[in-house]
């Protein structure tokens, strides 16, 4: 029997029955757990940092969203430690076990694989996100859009495709020592924290150079309301100029409708939130939100911090 040593990049080692037992391995769990953990990390920074720009969802926003969520950092980083895990098992492995038997079949390239493994990705993403689909489905008797289902499935292939390939690596490269693969798994931990921290302090340096403005609520005058406000479901409000009010089937705080006649006032813009109050029939106080170009009026329903909001819109953008 004769043997010859060829030389092999990690993305293009063969496939034999160790190299399949790897991607079961400690090591590769670690590597992939860590790697998830990260993205979750920059991922979440990323979407803080763009919220504090956009209309809140509730009054639990802002600069005390941030506060709070450092200040409950270490269960979130529980939290995002079993959620990688589960992700792991279920994503991430599958995926590479079967990039390593397509690669098998036929014969990947070091480029090959770099590209074949978002491509079995994609497949694992879409095949998961079908099963979740139907036993949504069974549970609940609804059906999610297509547009949902397409949004879901590019969320969990990207989600997927770093940490797989850090998987391949670290199931292709073994190091001698025990706790090589927790080495390896901190040296990427390390680095995605370093890139949620950068994204962070860049982020804020944004913020208070003004680059980035944080989010304020628009201060409109009384000819910016006078009009008619619509719910999407039926309900109107039409608030006229002489400070008339007249509501058609408004959401009573979620238990049932309302119509009726009223007054309207507009309370003074110079504080941050501007209110609009209409007494009479249906009398609540409604909030300014949205933009300038795209304001809304609202108000929560329940406890605000849940972000539940009966939300009108100007009749001519609904």
């Amino acid at each position: 029997m004769t043997g010859q040593a060829t030389a092999r990049s990690p993305l293009g080692q063969g496939v034999n029955g160790a190299c399949h037992r790897d991607i079961w391995a400690g090591r590769t769990i670690l590597v992939s757990t860590a790697a998830l953990v990260a993205e979750m990390a920059i991922g979440g920074v990323a979407l803080m940092l763009i919220g504090l720009s956009q209309d809140p969802e509730s009054e639990f926003t802002g600069l005390g969203l941030v506060f709070t969520t450092v200040v409950i950092l270490p269960m979130l980083a529980t939290v995002s430690v079993i959620l990688g895990l589960l992700a792991t098992l279920i994503l991430v492995l599958p995926t590479v076990w079967l990039a390593r038997r397509a690669k098998g079949r036929w014969g990947w390239t070091r480029k090959g694989a770099v590209w074949g493994v978002p491509l079995v990705a994609s497949i694992v993403s879409a095949a998961l996100l079908l099963v979740g689909s139907v036993l949504y489905t069974m549970a609940s008797g609804a059906v999610g859009s297509p547009t949902v289902h397409a949004w879901w499935w590019l969320a969990l292939t990207a989600f997927s495709v770093p940490s797989a390939l850090l998987a391949w690596l670290a199931a292709s490269r073994p190091e001698p020592g025990s706790g090589s693969g927790l080495r390896l798994a901190l040296r990427v931990f390390a680095s995605g924290t370093a890139g949620a921290v950068g994204l962070a302090l860049w982020g804020g340096l944004a913020y208070a150079t003004g680059l980035v403005k944080l989010y304020e609520p628009p201060h409109l005058s009384r000819a910016d309301v006078v009009g008619i406000w619509q719910d999407g479901s039926g309900g109107t409000l039409e608030l006229a100029a002489d400070g008339g009010a007249t509501a058609h089937r408004l959401s009573d705080t979620g238990h049932g409708h309302c119509e009726g006649t009223g007054k309207w006032s507009l309370e003074s813009s110079g504080t941050r939130s501007q209110g609009l109050e209409l007494a009479g029939a249906c009398g609540t106080t409604w909030s300014i939100g949205g933009t300038s170009e795209r304001p809304t009026l609202y108000y929560y329903v329940g406890d605000p911090d849940e972000g539940h909001r009966y939300t009108l819109l100007r009749g001519s953008e609904r």
